[in-house]
């Protein structure tokens, strides 16, 4: 399969750095252990920490005391996945199926191209149903639920990190995962990954002034069933990049009269429309901006409820948001460094 050149890796060099899980930008820490690699929250450090363990490893400081203790705390709360029985074939070895992808003829995938990026300039949303077709649509589908049946899957997290458990639930009650291309047992996503990759990357020229030229992870979400939902927020309310909010949903028989779990936009693009009503129907693809004109939440879901989304960048926004950062940070530093007492106040009089 072709890569298509985009990734989610944005940066790894001191002067910008980005959380390794998600692609964030603020509200940052180091890894206690290497002190080489970021992360926006503790939650997203457990989530990655399986990934970066060997890497935390080889990138270990000379003398520091704390990086074993952190090692073994981060190996009890990482959740240790199921093994999974594979499929043998009669001499034993394991089974793996391969891709295999009729290659869309280039005017049929233009077409679609274009129908997106209109809609997304004429409604600031669009939906494309049978995306990839029931096939691969059920091999996604079962990866995800191995991700969920292995334990994969941690309590999404909202910024206000400071409420109790029980009303962050109440605000925001899904499990995620994040994954990328060539994460293990997880090929379909990875193939769903590419394929928007390469309807973003040709998207380039049709939105207005807007080059795509990067994105997060995808994050795998599960809404249990339990009457769990997402309250109305915005995706990207303080300009951090994200500008296309791709959404993949793996529900099969989904009927909202039963089930819930709508995802309902109050689109300001369209004042004579005061909202879009979207089922999270099986091999249904969702678009939309994902700044302040698209408000949405997702209507408290009664069953369980997939849903693998990712999130893409403009390049400019994107810049301007990592040089605000490095600004804030840097007037930051400075506040800390006056606040310090000097060395010279704190040295004993030779008189």
């Amino acid at each position: 399969m072709a890569d298509c050149g985009l990734r989610a890796e944005w940066c790894r060099g001191e002067k910008c750095p980005a959380c390794e899980l998600c692609g964030a930008i603020e509200k940052l820490s180091l890894c206690g252990a290497c002190r080489q690699t970021w992360y926006c929250c503790r939650e997203h450090q457990k989530s990655h920490w399986r990934q970066h363990k060997k890497e935390c490893k080889s990138n270990k400081r000379p003398g520091c005391e704390t990086s074993q203790s952190q090692r073994r705390a981060l190996d009890s709360e990482s959740p240790t996945p199921k093994r999974q029985s594979p499929k043998q074939g009669k001499s034993g070895k394991v089974k793996k199926e391969p891709i295999t992808e009729k290659t869309p003829e280039k005017k049929e995938e233009t077409k679609l191209v274009d129908y997106v990026t209109k809609c997304l300039q004429d409604y600031g949303m669009c939906v494309v149903d049978n995306f990839l077709g029931p096939e691969k649509g059920n091999r996604i589908l079962q990866e995800v639920v191995d991700l969920s049946e292995a334990g994969q899957f941690q309590d999404g997290q909202i910024s206000s990190a400071t409420l109790p458990h029980t009303q962050m639930q109440k605000v925001r009650g899904d499990k995620i995962t994040w994954v990328e291309k060539g994460t293990a047992d997880c090929d379909y996503i990875g193939y769903l990954i590419e394929r928007l990759d390469r309807l973003m990357k040709a998207s380039n020229g049709k939105l207005a002034s807007r080059e795509i030229n990067g994105r997060t992870k995808a994050m795998v979400a599960c809404y249990p069933g339990d009457g769990t939902g997402y309250m109305q927020h915005v995706d990207n309310p303080n300009q951090d990049g994200r500008c296309i909010t791709c959404i993949y949903y793996l529900n099969k028989d989904w009927d909202v009269s039963k089930h819930g779990g709508l995802l309902r936009i109050h689109p300001s693009q369209l004042p004579s429309i005061a909202v879009a009503d979207i089922e999270p129907k099986f091999d249904r693809l969702l678009f939309f901006w994902s700044d302040r004109r698209n408000p949405h939440e997702v209507q408290p879901a009664f069953r369980r409820r997939f849903a693998i989304t990712v999130w893409y960048f403009d390049a400019e926004e994107r810049r301007q948001a990592r040089k605000r950062h490095e600004i804030i940070g840097a007037i930051a530093k400075a506040k800390k460094q006056a606040m310090a007492p000097s060395s010279s106040a704190t040295r004993p009089s030779d008189d």
